[in-house]
């Protein structure tokens, strides 16, 4: 492929917007996702709130193409990590729409934790580098234990994010997913633009639903191990999108070597092209 991304993301498909803001003593954590196929249109949201010493859920609630719902199940679980499971189990049955959306909600608290690591009891930042390195060692490529040389002339996480430390806004995440036809073939792309990131993938697949093309592209990253997982390019060709799971995708893109954020993008992506194909 030898195409420009913003040429296939004018007009997209699929929209998901993450928001995190701080409120006093709390945050803020808003998903909001917006599906347009063949003229119709869907709009999904979610919001959680939590206080910024616990992270524990005071407030969350959802909507659905403008219905609204208080979800009262998830006060008092713990808006982190080790909460997600909770979050799916009391989300999944009653809001299945809606349920991936809370868990990219409290992914969004995550990433904003940076900008808060005081008052979550983080006595310095270099503290608080040391809690994600041991945390997420070879857990990414950015974390890999045999690509440590590459990290080790570069900033630490803290010296490399933006200073958002007395902001109100403290993280945003806009991905964007496309899907068109030409000459027979299925040109897929998705993109996401962060506070720490910028990356995006294609896909060409041909009418059976086989992968014909996968490309990876890294525009902006914390480090050059991330910019090497460009070299996963091409690992779905020959894949048929019907066949393919999650789990494939995990495997296939790298696993505990790959990116999280890559992987989330072709996820999403295959579920563009599961409503368009």
């Amino acid at each position: 492929m030898n195409y420009k991304f913003e040429d296939y993301l004018q007009d997209p498909n699929l929209i998901i917007n993450w928001n995190v803001i701080r409120e006093g003593a709390s945050l803020i954590s808003t998903v909001e996702k917006k599906f347009v196929f063949l003229g119709e249109e869907s709009v999904m949201t979610a919001t959680v709130k939590v206080g910024v010493k616990d992270f524990i859920i005071e407030e969350a609630k959802g909507s659905v193409n403008g219905k609204e719902y208080e979800v009262d199940e998830l006060k008092g679980i713990y808006g982190y990590i080790s909460g997600k499971k909770a979050i799916k189990k009391k989300t999944m049955k009653k809001f299945p729409e809606l349920s991936p959306l809370f868990l990219q909600c409290v992914s969004g608290l995550i990433q904003a934790e940076t900008y808060v690591y005081d008052e979550r009891g983080y006595n310095s930042k270099d503290e608080y580098n040391r809690y994600w390195d041991n945390l997420e060692e070879d857990g990414c490529r950015y974390y890999s234990s045999k690509r440590a040389d590459l990290r080790a002339s570069e900033p630490a996480w803290m010296e490399y994010v933006p200073d958002n430390f007395k902001a109100t806004e403290l993280f945003k995440r806009e991905k964007r997913y496309s899907a068109v036809v030409e000459d027979g073939t299925l040109i897929t792309v998705g993109f996401l633009n962060d506070t720490y990131h910028e990356m995006a993938i294609s896909m060409e697949l041909n009418i059976q639903g086989n992968v014909l093309d996968f490309q990876i592209v890294f525009f902006r990253a914390p480090g050059q191990a991330c910019f090497s997982n460009s070299e996963n390019s091409n690992m779905l060709k020959g894949w048929n999108i019907k066949d393919i799971s999650k789990r494939d995708i995990i495997k296939i893109l790298g696993g505990c070597d790959g990116c999280y954020h890559i992987v989330e993008l072709a996820v999403e992506l295959v579920d563009v092209i599961r409503g368009s194909v």
